[in-house]
């Protein structure tokens, strides 16, 4: 599934479809962070900031949202901010569809709650809803030899 809900004033949520590519994801958030001001943006920022650190643009221009998070990788970029704007997957089975919280998601190395025969079919990402604003910031910590090789290439 690839099609993207954009939030209205009645639906404070940002959704889309697992099979949607990282590049397409980011591009979705800038442009929808840049519409919703930072009031609501916070989550999709967090979002956006860490995808323009995951991998090289090609891989990000064929690797899926859904794919990237059923590996459950402990170090994926993604998967910390997920849990941490309270994001949810909706995955479906033959027994039918089931909704997971991130937090409660991965359970261990490369392991989730992810029914048996199961596929992830959606993400959903909650906006800030109260009149605070939220702030969300994620960061990718690179080690003293990724960064001199970075300096030296």
């Amino acid at each position: 599934m690839y099609s993207v809900t954009l939030p209205t004033p009645s639906d404070r949520t940002f959704s889309f479809g697992a099979n949607l590519p990282l590049a397409e994801l980011e591009t979705i958030c800038k442009s929808l962070s840049a519409s919703l001001g930072p009031e609501l943006a916070g989550p999709l920022e967090a979002i956006r900031t860490q995808l323009r650190y995951f991998a090289g643009w090609q891989i990000r221009n064929v690797a899926s949202v859904g794919g990237n998070i059923a590996t459950a990788s402990p170090i994926s970029d993604l998967n910390p901010v997920w849990i941490a704007v309270g994001a949810k997957v909706v995955a479906r089975s033959i027994e039918g569809t089931i909704e997971l919280a991130m937090d409660d998601f991965f359970t261990g190395y490369r392991r989730t709650r992810l029914p048996k025969g199961a596929v992830i079919e959606r993400i959903i990402v909650p906006l800030n809803e109260s009149k605070d604003k939220e702030v969300v910031r994620a960061y990718k910590q690179v080690s003293c030899a990724e960064r001199l090789r970075g300096i030296r290439s």
